[in-house]
């Protein structure tokens, strides 16, 4: 299970990405991605880690497809990029655990940067170094929260280890 504060980085980081390559986007991809942003928005509220197989399945094959029929093919910068973010988007449906999440949250740094191909503008600059700053904060609090649960851990076997103590100065 992913901590809720390392889904909320995960989700912020997947709107940066979206606003960052909206304008650059065929419209009918940013749509997909939006789609595939609230699905895992809505699975995360509802503390089920991941949408059916099959609309994540269905979500990469049409947005895959929108950029075929857009670009025309998958090679190129313009494409490359539309699919390097599909596949974000389709493994943020499909994080489930602390491994997922270091990979997505890694992949997502990488798919940020590489909106610098598309446009070198400052604004664009902003994006990507809120996404960074977004992806940095999800792996900090990744493992902050592993910390925590091993502390709140500790405390509970020691709480039991001192009240199986007084049972036995009772008895």
């Amino acid at each position: 299970m992913i901590h809720a504060d390392v889904r909320t980085s995960i989700l912020i980081t997947l709107l940066l990405v979206l606003m960052a390559q909206a304008l650059f986007n065929p419209l009918g991809l940013s749509i997909i991605l939006a789609l595939m942003l609230l699905g895992l928005f809505f699975g995360f509220k509802k503390s089920a880690a991941t949408l059916s197989k099959i609309w994540t399945f269905g979500f990469t094959i049409l947005a895959l497809g929108v950029i075929y029929f857009h670009y025309h093919s998958f090679i190129g910068v313009e494409a490359g990029v539309a699919v390097l973010s599909t596949f974000l988007f389709a493994k943020a449906l499909e994080t489930k655990n602390k491994r997922d999440t270091i990979i997505l949250l890694n992949f997502a740094l990488f798919v940020s940067a590489s909106s610098f191909l598309y446009s070198q503008s400052i604004w664009m600059a902003i994006m990507v170094l809120l996404c960074l700053f977004s992806c940095l904060i999800g792996l900090y609090r990744l493992q902050s929260s592993e910390f925590k649960d091993a502390q709140n851990q500790s405390r509970a076997i020691k709480n039991n280890n001192k009240n199986d103590a007084k049972l036995l100065m009772l008895a």
